[in-house]
């Protein structure tokens, strides 16, 4: 294990990252990024499984203590949707780009 005083945020979030870095001061704080770890695959049933998966991704990648989080939408309107599955539910910029375009009539 390295310093006591490292601590990985496992997250490519630059802001997520900043945020952390106000909180731990008297850390070294690094992202998933910085060690040249790849994102953990979140394919847990909820928040917190995903948080976890990538708590111990970044733990096992880089021996250092790890913070992880995971968030999203949630809807009680929609039946708590689009929840857990938001980023896979999301249009890609090239399905909204041609959403915007005139069809050829």
């Amino acid at each position: 294990m390295k310093s006591n005083d490292d601590i990985l945020i496992a997250s490519s979030n630059k802001g997520k990252l900043k945020e952390f870095k106000k909180l731990f001061k008297n850390h070294k704080v690094f992202s998933l990024s910085d060690l040249n770890i790849e994102d953990a695959i979140e394919d847990g049933d909820s928040f917190l499984e995903n948080a976890m998966i990538k708590a111990k991704h970044g733990a096992k990648e880089s021996k250092i203590y790890t913070i992880a989080d995971d968030s999203g939408i949630v809807v009680p309107k929609l039946d708590y949707e689009p929840g857990i599955c938001l980023l896979y539910t999301s249009p890609s910029p090239r399905d909204v780009e041609e959403s915007r375009m005139p069809s050829s009539a």
